[in-house]
């Protein structure tokens, strides 16, 4: 091993293996929620509430209540599953993001045993938690 680096190994990074697999109830809402409105069902759910909502409101005249009460239903719900829907990237970007630092680890060690130059190695070890340094800026 080059001197200088420690083991990807036994770094103090959250392994795949480490992951738990107890997610808190909001990321159990999420993951059911995405699993059943991106079925079938669920677009026959949505269209037999637009055929009802469609119904009433011409008894009604379409009310401004009653627009307004469709309206905010399609907000309320739009919104739910905006964050549903974001729950679900963010869990798997921090699926992806631990496999790669996995793949990058082990790499890293496989190319310090193949004596590859060290710039190459520091560059692989360094990639290795970018996600935490890393700005948006």
């Amino acid at each position: 091993m080059t001197e200088g680096h420690t083991s990807l190994v036994d770094a103090d990074r959250t392994k795949p293996s480490q992951v738990d697999s107890d997610r808190s109830w909001f990321d159990e809402v999420g993951a059911k929620l995405i699993d059943f409105t991106s079925r079938g069902r669920f677009l026959l759910i949505v269209f037999g509430a637009f055929v009802f909502w469609l119904a009433f409101g011409a008894q009604l005249a379409f009310a401004n209540k009653w627009l307004e009460a469709g309206a905010a239903g399609v907000a309320w719900a739009t919104l739910v599953l905006v964050f549903a829907v974001e729950n679900a990237n963010k869990r798997r970007d921090q699926a992806l993001q631990h496999k790669l630092n996995a793949i990058a680890g082990a790499l890293a060690e496989f190319m310090n045993a193949q004596e590859v130059p060290d710039e190459h190695v520091s560059e692989l070890r360094a990639a290795v938690g970018l996600e935490h340094r890393e700005s948006t800026d």
